[in-house]
């Protein structure tokens, strides 16, 4: 498949994610759409952890979107692992 809706905006048209050179300081000043979050238009949505996740998987693999959606289904899978671990301990063991 291909990338689909707004993964366009976010990931292929992103310049912190797809452009030249090194990009980690861009994906603390910039939106989640690669705008700088200061100005006026910027959707102001910030989340850098997830820019630098797109921006290893480009490195990784280009445009590939099947690598992009691995990496979603390893992460959302490890964290549904590690809130199961969390209620057990919290809940307590049934014996």
């Amino acid at each position: 498949g291909n990338f689909t809706y707004d993964d366009t905006f976010a990931i292929t048209n992103n310049q912190d994610v797809v452009g030249p050179g090194w990009k980690l300081p861009g994906m603390f000043v910039h939106d989640f759409w690669g705008q700088d979050i200061s100005k006026a238009d910027s959707h102001k949505s910030y989340r850098p952890l997830t820019i630098a996740w797109f921006r290893l998987d480009f490195l990784l693999w280009g445009l590939q979107p099947w690598a992009f959606r691995l990496t979603n289904v390893a992460l959302h899978t490890l964290c549904s692992v590690l809130i199961f671990i969390l209620a057990r301990e919290l809940g307590g063991r049934y014996e």
